[in-house]
């Protein structure tokens, strides 16, 4: 399957592997959030799991709103 986007989130080391296991090919398409204190490996860090999902709920509506807005203008 040939995947438009990535997003990966951590809080731990294994987390860290993972994000610098993302291929220099990906850095136009991938999106690095950290949880807790900020990282030097994420492009982005929030101080918890609930800001994290207050996020993501932010990115989604506004993703929504402008599916609906193409779709209106069809």
């Amino acid at each position: 399957a040939k995947a438009d986007f990535l997003f990966c989130a951590g809080d731990d080391r294994t987390d860290e592997e993972m994000m610098d296991a993302i291929p220099k090919s990906w850095a136009g398409r991938a999106v690095t959030c950290w949880v807790g204190s900020a990282n030097s490996r994420a492009q982005f860090w929030v101080e918890s799991n609930h800001a994290l999902l207050a996020e993501l709920e932010r990115v989604a509506a506004t993703w929504e709103g402008q599916r609906r807005k193409a779709k209106k203008s069809r």
